[in-house]
């Protein structure tokens, strides 16, 4: 560990990065150990945060994560990265010898437009049992029961009472934290029997200190009970909790149900804060995460954002890394991948770097290799002495592509058009590494074709240069 600054908040003046003072936590990782490594940011942390391994400040496993998908018919690498609660984000493209690139347009990407959803409710999905589920109104029998139809998962609770009359449940939920603010919306799978003559949404309160609070209640709509007969609906109903409440008791109950009435329950989430539309989640979703005991404990959803990486290399190995630079933050690595080339070549303009052209190049061009230097002739001495630059500059020479359409010929150009460097990517066999490349004088030539013909050469002198950065 050579410093103590966190990766993503030092102003690094260019667009290659060192690698982040991070240590790597030990397995299991929850939910699938192979797809990612993570650690935590080192700076300044709460004294509560645990170490391992020699006593650097690690977190547990912070709940982000990045999956790769190349899409070569595109030219681009597909990333996915999530993270609960973080208002951005860094991505770094990490190539086989070390060198870190942070990805154009996500470094940083800018993760608080959508908000991070937490569902309150514990056993969400009857998966593991029916842990917390209490028969209410009714007194119904309550069995878990598994169904290929269940809106999410392979089980689902069914409620049955011997006689006709109201069919309640009790849901299991924990505290509300911080205390409810604004409004608290439930959803729940939903399927009856029967049609009930009603179905209402009940939660008592309590305050922090077990205090009875006032009730609220309310009913569904003629149209919400319709959409649940016989068939999974997904009712949706929002209350405003009274100020300090902190501990709800949520019941469902269908009311005017025949004897041996039977009422299925599935995905509920429980929310609080501006309204959503409660769809359904739990820790097994993609992007969530579950903050205690699989499937018995409240969850968190990110928001899931994919980049598209037009600037990747063909045919290599890479891996990405996701950073929440935030004090309770951290870092995921993906997998290993490969972007196959398929033996196409591509070119990437930094303003529009999800969306690479893909060109033909015509053959590979003559390289120059220029390097500063001079020579001088001391007095008295028979031969010169040379004085020269530490290193060669990059390549110089012209570069050439097929233009077999109008509308590959425009594309170019426009290309071209506002004079910035631009990334070509060449397939690994053809023994031509990537270079970014600042065009001179752009030539359009028919090469003598009849007018009729659709064929140009463009053309142009470049000069190898550094990439631009992808922090400005």
């Amino acid at each position: 560990m050579a410093t103590k600054a966190a990766h993503g908040q030092a102003p690094w003046a260019g667009s290659v990065l060192p690698a982040p003072d991070v240590g790597e936590l030990p397995p299991p990782i929850p939910g699938n150990p192979a797809t990612f490594s993570y650690g935590s940011q080192l700076g300044s942390y709460p004294w509560a945060y645990a170490s391992w391994a020699g006593g650097y400040p690690l977190a547990t496993y912070p709940g982000g994560g990045v999956l790769l998908e190349p899409r070569p018919d595109t030219g681009v690498m597909a990333v996915t990265v999530w993270w609960p609660y973080a208002t951005a984000l860094q991505l770094v493209r990490i190539t086989a010898d070390g060198t870190r690139t942070p990805v154009r347009g996500a470094y940083p990407l800018a993760a608080g437009a959508r908000a991070t959803r937490l569902n309150y409710a514990t056993n969400p999905g009857l998966e593991t049992g029916l842990n917390g589920y209490v028969p209410d109104a009714g007194s119904p029998v309550l069995t878990r029961l598994a169904d290929v139809t269940a809106p999410a998962g392979g089980y689902v609770l069914r409620a049955t009472v011997a006689g006709a009359g109201s069919n309640g449940v009790t849901i299991p939920t924990g505290l509300l934290s911080p205390p409810a603010d604004g409004t608290v919306t439930v959803g729940w799978g939903m399927r009856t029997s029967a049609r009930p003559t009603s179905v209402t949404l009940t939660i008592g309160w309590t305050d922090i200190s077990g205090g009875a609070l006032t009730g609220s209640s309310v009913p569904l709509t003629a149209d919400q009970v319709n959409e649940s007969v016989n068939t999974w609906g997904r009712p949706v109903a929002a209350v405003i909790p009274p100020a300090g409440a902190v501990t709800p008791a949520v019941k469902i109950t269908a009311a005017g149900m025949p004897a041996g009435g039977t009422m299925d329950l599935d995905s509920i989430t429980i929310e609080t804060g501006p309204p959503t539309d409660a769809t359904a989640f739990d820790g097994a979703t993609f992007g969530a995460v579950w903050t205690g005991t699989v499937d018995l404990s409240a969850s968190v959803l990110a928001p899931v954002y994919t980049v598209l990486d037009g600037e990747c290399p063909l045919d290599t190995v890479v891996t990405y890394q996701v950073s929440y630079p935030g004090i309770t933050g951290g870092w995921v690595v993906s997998d290993p991948a490969s972007l196959p080339s398929n033996r196409k070549a591509w070119l990437t303009h930094p303003s529009t770097p999800d969306s690479p052209m893909l060109i033909g190049l015509r053959r590979k061009p003559k390289l120059d290799y220029p390097i500063q230097q001079g020579v001088f002739q001391p007095i008295n001495r028979r031969r010169k002495v040379v004085v020269t630059a530490a290193q060669r500059q990059g390549a110089e020479g012209t570069v050439e592509f097929n233009a077999l359409s109008v509308d590959s010929r425009t594309q170019l150009l426009g290309m071209f058009a506002d004079g910035a460097p631009v990334l070509l990517r060449a397939p690994a066999e053809y023994h031509y590494p990537d270079r970014w490349m600042a065009l001179a004088t752009v030539s359009d030539d028919p090469e003598d074709r009849l007018a009729w013909q659709d064929a140009w050469l463009i053309s142009s002198p470049f000069v190898e240069v550094e990439a631009p950065s992808a922090l400005v």
